[in-house]
């Protein structure tokens, strides 16, 4: 984990003021760098500045691994966990996707035709 997790600063040296001010750049839009990966947390377009927090990037196989699961990635779920929430595997997303959530989003797939419609 990076030492700069939780460290909060103005980052306005890195958007172009065009986009802050035209909305491009929105508050909780995450902005992934090489290894840094930090969190807007306040925009002044009248001003044009922006600040923002560093946060864990997630892993990409673990992340990739709730694929096709069932995400609840609400304002609740996001704020509970910091992360969203994958229900099939009943843990946060940054966390390996277990095998019984796996089964769950296997079986749903057979289940459902590409249309969304759900065969009973």
């Amino acid at each position: 984990m990076s030492n700069l997790v939780g460290k909060k600063e103005e980052i306005t040296d890195i958007l172009t003021e065009k986009g802050i001010k035209s909305g491009e750049f929105k508050k909780g839009q995450l902005l992934r760098f090489t290894q840094t990966v930090i969190k807007i947390t306040k925009i002044d377009k009248k001003n044009g500045r922006a600040w923002g927090v560093h946060v864990e990037p997630m892993k990409y196989h673990q992340a990739m691994g709730h694929y096709g699961h069932n995400i609840d990635a609400t304002d609740e779920a996001v704020k509970e966990y910091g992360v969203p929430f994958c229900e099939d595997c009943e843990v946060p997303v940054n966390e390996e996707a277990t095998k019984a959530g796996k089964t769950k989003a296997a079986d749903r797939a057979e289940r459902t035709l590409s249309d969304g419609t759900v065969i009973e």
